[in-house]
């Protein structure tokens, strides 16, 4: 929250005095800082790295499907991974979503 409110607190400068010395170097540094802050809470966030994980296992395990070109494992050997991921994935987000009813979880 500090990050944003430094960042609204640097545009309204910027729009006060348009004259402002390193105006859009100090807005950019508060953009970033926003970006930093929102990227750590995303990461805080139980599972994120799994969800991560699994989402490009399921990407890729698609596009190797899609173009049936497979290389170093077969066909079924692409299926199964795809369908685990697949299932890794509903499994984390029964698990957030049944934080996240419990109160444990709070976004």
């Amino acid at each position: 929250m500090d990050q944003s409110v430094a960042l609204i607190s640097e545009a309204k400068s910027a729009v006060q005095d348009p004259n402002t010395p390193n105006k859009q170097l100090r807005l950019a540094q508060a953009a970033k800082a926003v970006s930093q802050a929102l990227n750590q809470v995303v990461n805080c966030l139980p599972g994120q790295i799994e969800f991560d994980h699994a989402i490009k296992a399921i990407a890729e395990a698609s596009r190797k499907l899609q173009s049936g070109k497979v290389s170093n494992c077969t066909l079924n050997d692409v299926w199964n991974d795809y369908e685990y991921h697949c299932e890794l994935l509903m499994t984390l987000g029964m698990l957030i979503g049944h934080e996240f009813e419990m109160g444990r979880l709070v976004l």
